[in-house]
């Protein structure tokens, strides 16, 4: 069974079309039609279903599709091990960033990493959500984004400091104001910038009204643009959820009030490296990774000072 058809088996279970798929993956559709076959002759079993627009994995299939995923990215990180062992100090650190992260850490990581030799950076921001699946899949060899310690035994957790996320309201909103009263019935009618659904920090914004007998907000705009949410809020001029960190940002501080004394809404989380515990790491993300923890004692200090930031709830004028 040769790799690279295990790879086609996942692109066709992907794409829902053998005919989809081999374009993807730019081969002809009879060449990956041949592929198929031939793995399934190899496994003695089909592992799609036929239909009439497209194919759908069968149960055997669903069960070989978990553990063929393993084999490609065992395959890839022995690829990695070689190719590290070649280039020595040199090497390709693929890294995940989430909302919240200070850019300049990761700039400031980067050009230190950069200076000790020949290293390429793939940097892809995002919601945790999609940084976790591409951790998991190998397309991501470590995360930098807040999120709770996963209960997942394969991935390796390292805190570096806590940042939750809190309700921001622009300061030209009718809320604003020394006066104004932030509370969960008020909050629960206006217009908000919210996660998309299915994402960590959107059910757990909505278990906050639900667990008070309130209807959850409907937002105006459901974001995966990680970063944008500022630009979004300002624009609609609506209450917008996002890191306590960002109340040190310049931009963000002129423009928004945070609400952080509203525990209800507050969703703790901790900015933190992960890594998956079973996969090859190089020793350039090792290394990148080090200075990453080492930069932990300064970013933290400004995650205190963020939150020193006091605001005093009164009443709607």
């Amino acid at each position: 069974m040769r790799v690279e058809d295990i790879e086609y088996v996942i692109a066709i279970a992907q794409a829902g079309a053998i005919g989809r798929a081999a374009q993807q993956l730019g081969i002809s559709q009879p060449a990956l039609s041949k592929a198929l076959t031939r793995i399934e002759a190899d496994l003695k079993t089909r592992l799609f279903e036929r239909q009439a627009r497209g194919v759908r994995l069968s149960d055997e299939g669903r069960v070989f599709l978990e553990h063929a995923k393993r084999v490609v990215m065992h395959a890839a990180d022995a690829r990695h091990a070689l190719r590290d062992l070649r280039q020595g100090s040199s090497g390709v650190v693929r890294l995940g960033v989430g909302t919240g992260v200070p850019s300049e850490l990761i700039t400031d990581a980067c050009a230190d990493a950069a200076r000790q030799g020949q290293i390429r950076f793939v940097i892809s921001a995002g919601m945790t959500d999609s940084l976790l699946e591409a951790l998991r899949s190998g397309d991501l060899d470590i995360i930098l984004s807040g999120i709770p310690q996963p209960q997942d035994e394969d991935l390796r957790w390292t805190a570096l400091w806590p940042d939750p996320m809190v309700p921001y309201v622009p300061r030209t909103h009718p809320l604003a104001g020394p006066r104004a009263a932030w509370t969960l019935p008020v909050l629960a009618k206006q217009a908000w910038v919210l996660p998309t659904r299915g994402t960590i920090a959107r059910a757990r914004f909505e278990n906050a009204f639900t667990a008070q007998g309130l209807a959850a907000p409907v937002p105006l705009v459901e974001s995966r643009a990680s970063g944008k949410e500022v630009d979004l809020a300002l624009a609609l001029n609506a209450v917008v959820l996002m890191p306590l960190s960002l109340a040190r940002d310049a931009r963000v501080a002129s423009a928004f009030e945070c609400i952080h004394t509203l525990s209800a809404l507050r969703r703790e989380r901790t900015i933190a490296l992960l890594c998956r515990r079973t996969a090859h790491q190089s020793p350039v993300v090792e290394r990148f990774m080090a200075r990453v923890v080492a930069a932990k004692p300064r970013w933290f200090s400004h995650s205190r000072r963020s939150r020193s930031v006091e605001v005093t709830p009164g009443s709607i004028p």
